[in-house]
């Protein structure tokens, strides 16, 4: 069955049965040609043909595209029908016993339909603990920011610029405690929009969130899912694929965020666990920090390996975050004042080098941090070394770093804290021996000390302040 162009601009493309015309150029012949001749109707017999009109093909056309809005089909994807049968339909209303606007009656045809491909880019930025998360639509070069440091704001900026890329909005999903949110400075020097939760007291944030608030980043939807615990204003970001979840939820051993600062609640921490327990499995978990090296992997991962997720009673996990063994927070706090007033300096409040205060140490089973740790200066370590003492130094760094700006002390043993736990075997013949765990700062030695009581060693001590203290003594290196 022919179809015939009229003689307008239309841009009318006869494909066998299927006619592609382009709606916005339809629009603007309505108007000028209204009642002339756009497509000319033919059938396999003369007398029924017809001709259709500018202003009929318009109106067809919006109720095609009607059909097809509500078959879920959006814009940008690929779309197609078979067609062929409806010819034989009979539409009242029309001239003539055959119907040249097939898609009257496409509701009752079977249509395959192609989503259009969205292309996220997605990529963590910062190279050390805290994480921020660059995501975007590749085909509109919108992006986000999830969780700046104010002190790579200079860094993101140059490499948006490099890249092309626009930034839109910049997102913390929580007040941080360990570090200075670069958000309002990316607001001063951008323009976009700072968002965080409705009840984040920072006085610079100029949208909020709620729980639910979808959107759309380009073609990319997000839903935001809130999750207090931590602090008040936590919330998750969930995407089609993934989920970041701030600090609420940590990778593998490390469990989640402490809820002993200001904000924290045990008991709510508990309701967000049950919120994200009920996600799809599949989902990918983001955390905002990661200070072991671990892997992202899936929430059913999650589910067999983080102890934040084990089933408990509401008043177990109480009982659980509630004896756990923390760090030190004094200096937590002062960081969050710093938040609330949307510092733009990243000296505004002293943060320790490498101290992983926000993660829970040592939640690597259940009952781990039962185990006390003990500390010992460098100058014991030094003194010990010196009078001949059989001390067993065992360094957790990643290996590199034994040849960095630190060095390492002569004589020392390398196994990353990640991969401690399957090597035991290798330190089963220094079981009687005092071990003295070493890492930059301490954070990681701490860890890797419960690793091993919790194995039964029992002469484990953690070197304090790690190789940054033993350099600042002046004791002796190897690089």
């Amino acid at each position: 069955m022919p179809v015939s162009a009229g003689v307008g601009r239309a841009r009318v493309i006869a494909i066998e049965d299927l006619v592609l015309i382009t709606v916005e150029e339809l629009r603007r012949h309505r108007i000028r040609r209204g009642e002339q001749t756009a497509l000319i109707w033919e059938e396999n017999e003369p007398d029924q043909s017809r001709r259709i009109t500018y202003r009929e093909l318009h109106e067809q056309v919006c109720r095609f595209a009607n059909v097809l809005k509500e078959r879920g089909i959006g814009k940008g994807d690929v779309a197609g029908a078979v067609i062929r049968e409806v010819f034989r339909l009979t539409i009242s209303g029309l001239h003539g016993p055959r119907c040249p606007f097939p898609w009257l009656r496409l509701s009752s045809l079977g249509i395959f339909h192609k989503k259009k491909e969205r292309v996220m880019i997605f990529e963590q930025l910062n190279p050390h603990a805290c994480r921020t998360y660059l995501i975007g639509d590749e085909k509109s070069r919108e992006t986000i920011l999830v969780d700046p440091v104010l002190e790579h704001v200079e860094d993101y900026l140059k490499m948006l610029d490099q890249r092309k890329l626009t930034l839109t909005h910049v997102i913390d999903t929580h007040t941080h405690a360990d570090h200075i949110s670069g958000g309002a400075a990316l607001k001063d020097e951008t323009d976009c929009q700072y968002v965080m939760h409705h009840k984040a007291p920072a006085r610079c944030v100029t949208f909020h969130l709620t729980d639910g608030f979808a959107c759309r980043l380009g073609n990319i939807p997000v839903k935001v899912m809130t999750t207090p615990g931590h602090t008040k204003d936590s919330v998750a970001l969930v995407f089609e694929d993934r989920v970041l979840t701030g600090d609420v939820l940590f990778l593998d051993e490390a469990g989640a965020g402490r809820t002993d600062l200001p904000g924290g609640d045990p008991g709510e921490h508990w309701d967000s666990m049950q919120r994200v327990l009920g996600l799809p499995d599949h989902l990918i978990v983001y955390p905002a920090h990661e200070y072991r090296g671990r892997q992202p992997s899936s929430l059913k991962d999650q589910k067999l390996r983080n102890p934040n997720l084990k089933p408990r009673t509401k008043q177990e996990y109480i009982d659980y975050l509630e004896g756990l063994t923390l760090g030190p927070a004094d200096w937590m706090k002062d960081v969050l004042k710093a938040n609330y007033a949307c510092a733009r300096d990243p000296k505004a409040a002293w943060i320790p080098v490498d101290v992983p205060a926000c993660e829970v140490k040592g939640t690597l089973e259940i009952g781990a941090n039962d185990q006390q740790v003990t500390g010992i200066p460098v100058e014991e370590v030094s003194r010990k070394l010196a009078a001949g003492t059989r001390l067993f130094l065992l360094d957790v760094r990643d290996l590199h770093e034994l040849s960095g700006e630190l060095g390492h002390i002569t004589g020392v043993t390398n196994i990353p804290v990640t991969k401690l736990s399957h090597r035991l075997s290798e330190l089963e013949a220094y079981r009687d021996r005092e071990i003295v765990a070493i890492c930059k700062a301490g954070g990681r030695a701490h860890t890797a000390a419960q690793i091993l009581m919790q194995a039964g060693f029992p002469n484990v001590r953690v070197m304090m302040g790690g190789m940054t203290a033993w350099k600042q003594a002046d004791f002796p290196t190897e690089a």
